[in-house]
């Protein structure tokens, strides 16, 4: 679903290079590594919000900068992808106007996350630019699931999170593994055997812009 060839990118004395590597269907992707180590670059590469210096990136079989796959995939990488100004439904039914989500499927996810974090995060009594930074965070990824996407990319999703969140998001991205493609990066360990085989996981290591298996 994703191909990387060739990438090279490079800022100030930073290098990121990868020779070749595809991200498959059917799997969740956890790139683990230090800050500075290149996982957040590798991420912004993908998603088109960089441009590399040289080599390809291919997503369902085209250029990444064809924007069509877009539509097709669940990104919360920071703050950036929120709008603040809204509050969390609001954000909802933004998002749900821009995938042609109908209302009542808009409504059903909100009750759903609501009911599983006992919490009413997806309401109208805060602007997100009020709510606390785990909260901010759980509105940019819980929404990110809302259109079924068959790519979801998260940078550090578990950092800042409660336990409930924790344990919540990994229950989420545990369902349909098999219909999707996940990639998630992590600076602290986290453990997902609970909710997915062992098969389904792959762990990779970033360092000084290099990517390997583990």
């Amino acid at each position: 679903m994703i191909s990387l060839s060739s990438l090279y990118y490079k800022i100030g004395n930073f290098e990121l290079k990868i020779p070749e590597l595809i991200f498959a269907k059917g799997k969740i992707y956890k790139i683990k590594g230090g800050n500075g180590s290149g996982k957040t670059t590798l991420l912004r590469l993908i998603c088109g919000l960089y441009r590399q210096n040289s080599g390809r990136i291919e997503i369902f079989g085209a250029s990444n900068q064809d924007e069509n796959w877009l539509y097709r995939a669940g990104i919360y990488l920071d703050e950036s992808f929120l709008i603040d100004y809204l509050t969390p439904l609001e954000f909802l039914n933004f998002k749900g106007l821009f995938y042609k989500i109908k209302p009542v499927v808009i409504d059903k996810f909100s009750n759903k996350i609501n009911e599983s974090i006992s919490y009413k995060l997806f309401s109208n009594d805060k602007l997100i630019r009020e709510l606390s930074q785990g909260n901010k965070k759980k509105v940019g990824i819980y929404s990110s699931f809302m259109h079924d996407p068959e790519i979801l990319i998260f940078d550090e999703p578990f950092e800042g999170l409660d336990e409930i969140g924790r344990s919540f998001l990994i229950k989420l991205l545990g369902e349909k593994i098999r219909d999707r493609l996940s990639i998630i990066t992590v600076h602290h360990e986290v453990d997902l055997k609970g909710s997915m085989k062992e098969s389904e996981i792959v762990e990779l290591e970033m360092k000084n812009g290099l990517l390997n298996y583990c």
